[in-house]
């Protein structure tokens, strides 16, 4: 049995009503920059795991602070990505662009980008308004 290959655009596209509503999240932070955060967090996190396990969690053996240290670490990285990935949404009515609530009639709008930064540049999806030099 033959599994079909998925296309991620990075948003959803949905019809509803008179328009479509688009939605999708931030990109959040690069595998290189959550590299470069890891380390330094480190300085941060293992100093905290040895006095928990000292402290309040002095049940545990003083070698599971290098675990609970890195799963520390882990934790306000995850934290660190999702406040970086927010979600966007906007619908396109007939009428023009609307995004929280108020409408951008489409003679207003110059061009519409939908773009991801770890593509390191490529537009993934635009729309450019009729009648205007490319």
């Amino acid at each position: 049995m033959k599994n079909a290959a998925t296309f991620d655009r990075g948003f959803e596209v949905e019809e509803q009503g008179e328009g479509l509503l688009i939605t999708g999240k931030g990109a959040g932070l690069s595998i290189g920059r959550m590299i470069l955060i890891f380390v330094p967090l480190l300085f941060l996190a293992m100093p905290t795991a040895f006095y928990l396990v000292n402290g309040p969690l002095g049940l545990l053996p003083e070698s599971a602070g290098y675990p609970l240290g890195v799963l520390i670490n882990v934790a306000v990285l995850w934290g660190i990505n999702r406040l970086k990935s927010p979600r966007f949404a906007f619908r396109l009515l007939p009428s023009g662009l609307q995004r929280e609530g108020k409408l951008f009639p489409y003679q207003e709008i110059g061009e519409i980008f939908i773009d991801n930064p770890h593509m390191k540049g490529q537009t993934f999806a635009s729309w450019r308004a009729a009648g205007l030099p490319a």
